[in-house]
C-alpha cells in the first residue's frame, strides 16, 4: 500500500538506446528516492535490442515500475503526452492516485542528490514552477541562492531556460503544458520555458537550477555533440563517473577525445593528463 504520509512522485524516463547508461542512471536514482512514494514510468522510444533487454529486466519491490514500449522513436513530447494522460488517472481499486510531483529524466542522467530534498526546496517557494537538477553552462543565471541538502551547501540559480534532461515540477504545472506539440523541432524545454502559451516566460514564473546530476551521455549526444558546451569541471566529473561505473568503452573514449579536440575544452586540459581519473589507461573494453 502507498505511504500517503510521504510526497508522491511520478518519474518519467525516456530511453532511446544506450542501455548501459540507462542501467547506471536507474541504479543511481533508486537510493535517491528515500522519503518519497514513487512510481517510475519507463518509456522505451524504439530502442535497440540490447536496450530493450535492459528495460525488460528492470524490477523493484519498493516502488511501482511501469513500462511502455513504442515501435519507433516518437519523440519526447509525444511520450510525455502519453505519460501525462496515464499518470493522472486515479484508480480507487488499485489504490493509485495522481502524484503530487512529476520528474522528467533523460535516460543518461546520474543522480547526486535526494529527490525528497529537491521536492522540499520546490515546495518551499511557490514562485518556482520548475526545478532543474541540471545546471549547464549553456544558459546564464540571473540570480543565485544558497540551499542546504543535508550538510551540503548548494547553489540554486534562476534562469530563463535550461536543458530538459532533469525537470521536477508539481503535477498541476505539467498539466498546464499538455498536450505538447510533437510536430515541431522544439523540445519540451523550449516549450515549457519560452514558447508555450503557459510557459514560464509568459506567466512570470521561475526556473530554479541546482547541480544535482551528471549528464553521462554528453559524448553520446543524439544531437550534435560538438554544439553541447560544458565546463572543465563537468567534463571531468562525467569522465570520473563513466570510469567508476566501467562505462568508458573504447568508442566512448574516442568520442570524448573528439569532443575535447573540437574546442569544447582546451587541449592542454585533456583528461589523460588529469589525476585521479587515469583516463585513458583504464578503458573498459
Amino acid at each position: 500500500m502507498p505511504d500517503t504520509s510521504l510526497p508522491s512522485l511520478a518519474v518519467f524516463y525516456t530511453v532511446w538506446n544506450r542501455g548501459d547508461l540507462f542501467s547506471v542512471s536507474l541504479a543511481s536514482l533508486l537510493p535517491r528516492l528515500e522519503g518519497v512514494e514513487a512510481g517510475i514510468w519507463i518509456f522505451d522510444n524504439g530502442s535497440d535490442r540490447e536496450t530493450k533487454r535492459v528495460i525488460e529486466n528492470v524490477s523493484w519491490d519498493r516502488h511501482s515500475i511501469f513500462k511502455i514500449a513504442f515501435p519507433r522513436n516518437m519523440g519526447i513530447p509525444y511520450a510525455l503526452n502519453v505519460f501525462g494522460s496515464a499518470v493522472t488517472q486515479a484508480s480507487t481499486f488499485a489504490c493509485h492516485n495522481a502524484p503530487d510531483y512529476v520528474a522528467i529524466f533523460d535516460g543518461d542522467m546520474f543522480f547526486k542528490h535526494s529527490l525528497r530534498s529537491l521536492i522540499d526546496i520546490l515546495a518551499g517557494d511557490p514562485s518556482v514552477a520548475i526545478l532543474s537538477g541540471h545546471d549547464s553552462v549553456e544558459h546564464a543565471a540571473s540570480e543565485r541562492h544558497v540551499f542546504h541538502i543535508g550538510s551540503q551547501k548548494v547553489i540554486g540559480k534562476t534562469k530563463k531556460a535550461e536543458r530538459g534532461c532533469f525537470y521536477l515540477m508539481r503535477t498541476e504545472t505539467l498539466l498546464e503544458f499538455l498536450p505538447l506539440p510533437h510536430h515541431t523541432p522544439y523540445d519540451i524545454d523550449w516549450q515549457m520555458t519560452i514558447l508555450h502559451e503557459r510557459s514560464l516566460a509568459k506567466t512570470g514564473r521561475r526556473l530554479l537550477c541546482i547541480d544535482s546530476s551528471v549528464h553521462l551521455g554528453l559524448f553520446d549526444s543524439t544531437w550534435n555533440t560538438d554544439d553541447v558546451p560544458a565546463s572543465h569541471e563537468q567534463v571531468f566529473e562525467i569522465i570520473a563517473v563513466l570510469e567508476d561505473q566501467k562505462l568508458m568503452t573504447k568508442s566512448r573514449y574516442e568520442r570524448a577525445l573528439a569532443y575535447i579536440s573540437k574546442g569544447n575544452l582546451p587541449i592542454e586540459l585533456m583528461p589523460a593528463k588529469k589525476s585521479p581519473w587515469r583516463f585513458p589507461w583504464s578503458i573498459h573494453r
